[in-house]
């Protein structure tokens, strides 16, 4: 074998390797996680992501999300139809939920998986703008959540 042909398969070796090690970084780097782990079946989650700092409108929204969700979908939570968890965007391995739900701020994302694998997502950003206002902001959060508890099921 001639040095050409040599150097052609060391070089397409090591481009199907470095794209293998990619594929597996990104997939695991992506895995769903919920409080319980890896999120399997199908279900909504609903995430309140937020940072390390948290001043107390942001604990003010998290409290609202947490007890809108609480009062309103007893039944979906009870059944495992639906979650909510709570992650710190800044901790290493949840770095990715960022730029994987486009946030600005801390925030309140629906998610719908299917068999474990996200379908689709919503980010309810008018939490920000509602958090003056309890009734309102608690009809906001439970209406999204409607939207996607339907298409369960």
């Amino acid at each position: 074998m001639n040095a050409k042909k040599l150097t052609t398969i060391v070089l397409i070796v090591f481009v199907l390797a470095s794209i293998a090690v990619l594929a597996v970084k990104q997939f695991s780097a992506k895995k769903a996680t919920t409080a319980d782990g890896v999120v399997e079946g199908t279900k909504i989650v609903a995430y309140y992501f937020h940072g390390t700092k948290r001043c107390p409108t942001c604990m003010k929204i998290e409290k609202y999300s947490h007890t809108a969700i609480d009062s309103f979908f007893a039944q979906p939570l009870k059944d495992g139809k639906l979650e909510f968890v709570t992650m710190n965007y800044d901790e290493p391995q949840n770095e990715h939920v960022w730029n994987d739900y486009k946030l600005a701020a801390q925030s309140l994302v629906l998610v719908h998986y299917k068999n474990g694998v996200e379908q689709k997502w919503e980010n309810l950003t008018q939490i920000w703008e509602l958090v003056g206002d309890e009734d309102q902001f608690y009809t906001y959060v439970k209406d999204g959540v409607d939207r996607f508890l339907k298409e369960l099921p």
